[in-house]
């Protein structure tokens, strides 16, 4: 049995996301949107620190777990991933239109991630990385 060094444990639990658990055979069907690299996100100017945080730790999950670079845009039109509270884009939430709510939905040209407050938003940025994760590949099937 190894004998574990005074706080060991904490490696583990600093450790934010898994290293490389992208299948490099994996490819997007063709019911399927890939990231790749180069791949740019938006985030509303008046996105709250939470919103932010949770964006920069989608961006931290995609270069290491994903082994993709992305970086942050400005440019809205030119994003791959935009991130924005429903009532700002004038989006109906339906039925999760209340606290944490959310939606995230993917076409041809981009991942769009909806939420009905900032932690909404932030769940859904959460839930793509767990959609990512099980396809062992940066792809989201279209649709919502």
């Amino acid at each position: 049995m190894k004998i574990e060094n005074k706080y060991d444990f904490r490696k583990a639990l600093l450790t934010v996301h898994e290293s490389n658990i992208r299948c490099s055979d994996r490819r997007a069907k063709d019911n399927e949107f890939e990231l790749k690299d180069g791949t740019l996100i938006w985030i509303s100017d008046s996105a709250s620190e939470v919103l932010k945080t949770a964006a920069e730790d989608f961006a931290d999950y995609l270069k290491t777990s994903m082994g993709i670079s992305p970086a942050f845009t400005k440019a809205k039109e030119k994003a791959s991933v935009t991130v924005e509270l429903a009532a700002e884009a004038g989006v109906d939430l339906g039925e999760v239109n209340c606290y944490r709510g959310f939606k995230a939905v993917t076409d041809e040209k981009a991942i769009r991630v909806y939420g009905f407050d900032d932690r909404g938003a932030s769940q859904a940025l959460y839930y793509v990385e767990d959609l990512m994760t099980f396809e062992k590949a940066p792809v989201m099937t279209y649709g919502s």
